[in-house]
């Protein structure tokens, strides 16, 4: 099943980020009832404060990921604002077996969206407005990443407003959504979907 099924099937699904990228920690992630892995390249992580290696430093770890997680979908964060997977190693993930990718939007390269293989999972930031919502309704976005809570407000508790504006986003996008929370939880954080 692959992560677009996963997320659209379930009432509930955990997809766990790890904090760094280390097979013990999927590990866990999987035992823990994980129904999909997200990793990191080419990134500083503001949540886990960790910076992770280019694609060259951890694509044997991609390969035994996505081995070790079998029929669990695998992510990955491909990169951010300095740096980013070419056109050719995102078809080397392809036929590694990767099942998503998830990027701000404001980092896409717009190669990522031809991959005919890849769940598109793509961040809007708390900068987004109808607009933005507008276009990703129209767009090939296959999951909407609703990350969305300024940077200094990561790890507060999630309020009423919080729920009230990621509602406003699932009816206005049109796509499944799913949204952040951000604490500190031991080695997983969790990222929970909304419905519509």
């Amino acid at each position: 099943m692959s992560f677009k099924e996963r997320i659209v099937n379930n009432k509930f699904s955990l997809v766990v980020s790890l904090p760094s990228n280390d097979l013990e920690l999927a590990k866990a992630a999987l035992e823990g009832g994980a129904m999909a892995v997200k990793v990191h390249c080419n990134v500083w992580h503001r949540a886990s404060g960790h910076t992770f290696g280019s694609y060259a430093e951890n694509k044997e770890f991609l390969k035994e990921l996505i081995a070790l997680c079998g029929d669990v979908p695998v992510g990955l964060v491909p990169g951010g604002e300095d740096a980013f997977i070419t056109p050719e190693e995102r078809v080397e993930l392809e036929e590694m077996g990767l099942g998503f990718f998830s990027a701000y939007t404001h980092h896409l390269p717009c190669h990522m969206m031809e991959s005919k293989v890849l769940t598109k999972m793509a961040a809007i930031d708390y900068t987004y407005n109808q607009n933005t919502l507008d276009a990703v309704r129209r767009s090939q976005i296959d999951v909407l990443e609703c990350s969305v809570q300024p940077g200094e407000n990561y790890g507060t508790d999630l309020n009423y407003a919080d729920i009230l504006r990621y509602s406003d986003i699932v009816e206005k996008s049109g796509k499944p959504c799913r949204y952040h929370i951000v604490k500190d939880i031991g080695v997983i954080q969790s990222i929970l979907p909304i419905k519509r």
